[in-house]
């Protein structure tokens, strides 16, 4: 609240605050399923040495 935006004042809330589960829920469900989970490097993220568009 208190961003100015209006968009959404009147709508209907689907999901209580309280009412879902926290992301962090998931992941802990997810690595208690798979018993184990690593942590290595994957090599996904590329650092690209570009400049930005001005």
């Amino acid at each position: 609240g208190g961003d100015g935006y209006t968009a959404l004042v009147g709508a209907r809330t689907l999901v209580g605050t309280s009412d879902a589960l926290l992301v962090t829920q998931h992941v802990v469900d997810y690595i208690k399923k798979r018993g184990t989970v690593s942590a290595g490097i994957e090599g996904r993220v590329i650092v690209a040495r570009m400049r930005a568009p001005r």
